[in-house]
């Protein structure tokens, strides 16, 4: 799973990908956290979404990816968990691949989506905190 990082680290890493999948999972807008979404990411940090047909790929803030996600997001029942994840830690910087499922039920049948999130993250001050997230 990972380099020779202390437990401390990974414990912290492995809250904030659990906070992610969370904050966007819920029946309707009303069930997401889109604010502790993006306390999870550091200010200058991009967002690429690329493997949507219908979205706007490229490179974008977090605010602007909000702005995308959320109309298409809000209406409709969304859940998406980690099925499993590799982390690389050097010194300050993480990289993690994380595989993910999606579907409109928390119980995740039957599977609506599927793919990849490739993460850097940077601990700064002591925290981890994203920096890129791209799918």
């Amino acid at each position: 799973m990972t380099n020779q990082a202390p437990p401390s680290d990974l414990a912290k890493i492995e809250r904030i990908m659990a906070v992610l999948y969370q904050s966007i999972s819920g029946n309707d807008d009303s069930e997401r956290d889109w604010d502790l979404s993006k306390s999870l990411f550091h200010p200058d940090a991009r967002v690429s979404p690329n493997a949507f047909e219908d979205r706007v790929r490229g490179v974008m803030t977090e605010d602007q990816f909000q702005a995308d996600a959320r109309p298409r997001i809000a209406p409709r029942a969304f859940f998406e968990w980690e099925v499993d994840r590799d982390v690389n830690i050097t010194g300050e910087v993480a990289s993690i691949r994380s595989h993910y499922q999606a579907a409109e039920t928390p119980h995740g049948a039957p599977i609506i989506k599927e793919g990849v999130n490739h993460l850097i993250l940077i601990k700064e001050d002591g925290r981890w905190q994203i920096m890129a997230i791209a799918w």
